[in-house]
């Protein structure tokens, strides 16, 4: 059984949810952070329905192993829904986003954030148990990926085969603070292996991914990103994405 609850003190668009087969591991689920586009914004900005904003509203319905929400800014509307696979052991997710906007959005990324520091069982500082694929389609390590842009945050960004050019996107931005790896990598999906080996734990997208991000730090970070890509967006327009969080016991 997979149990939900708010977490609005951090964001109206942040829960809190757990897994029975896992006890003592709590995940914090931001889905989205925000939207980032590659154009399409006035003043050149690339982000939107940013999660601490104040125009921004959220609302959640929770139920048995099912949480719902809709929400919505001046540039585009959101809607997510969540649904427990209580046999699969894994959490499938539907997210739509409809523009609100008369221009096109161009090459649009949910910012999904699924943030581990609450469990430990999964905890990651050196990153050594978190991994993709290369662009080889072969499983690496994200410690080992070489970083370019940055080296020194904890906040990296992973360019992938097909998603969007991070280096260039996060150039037309005024802060960002992430680092951006040199290599490209590719697959649907980043992992991370428990500490003592009987778990992985699998964020998936079913589709494009736009890029991977990792923040692990000291304090309360402990997050991973498989960014959907919806891909440009029309006036007015609807697009849906997917994916889901599997656990595989080993």
């Amino acid at each position: 059984m997979f149990t939900f609850e708010d977490n609005f003190r951090e964001s109206p668009m942040s829960i809190k949810w757990s897994a029975d087969f896992l006890p003592g591991q709590v995940f914090r689920m931001c889905y989205p952070e925000n939207f980032s586009v590659a154009g399409g914004l006035k003043d050149s900005r690339r982000h939107f329905m940013v999660h601490c904003r104040k125009d921004l509203t959220f609302n959640w319905e929770f139920g048995d192993d099912h949480a719902e929400a809709s929400g919505s800014d001046p540039i585009g509307k959101v809607h997510l829904v969540l649904n427990a696979d209580v046999a699969g052991r894994s959490l499938r997710w539907s997210m739509s986003f409809r523009n609100s906007t008369d221009t096109v959005l161009a090459k649009v990324s949910a910012f999904n954030c699924l943030n581990l520091a609450n469990a430990p069982l999964f905890r990651d500082l050196e990153l050594q148990r978190t991994r993709t694929r290369g662009a080889d389609g072969n499983w690496v390590t994200l410690r080992d990926v070489p970083k370019e842009l940055r080296a020194d945050t904890s906040m990296q960004c992973y360019p992938t085969a097909g998603g969007i050019d991070m280096v260039n996107h996060l150039a037309g931005s005024k802060s960002h603070g992430w680092g951006v790896a040199r290599a490209v990598l590719s697959g649907d999906r980043i992992v991370v292996d428990s500490v003592d080996g009987r778990w992985m734990l699998e964020s998936i997208v079913d589709g494009q991914v736009a890029y991977f991000f990792t923040n692990w730090a000291a304090d309360d970070a402990g997050c991973i990103h498989a960014a959907p890509l919806f891909g440009d967006v029309g006036p007015g327009e609807e697009v849906s994405v997917g994916g889901r969080i599997r656990f595989v016991n080993r």
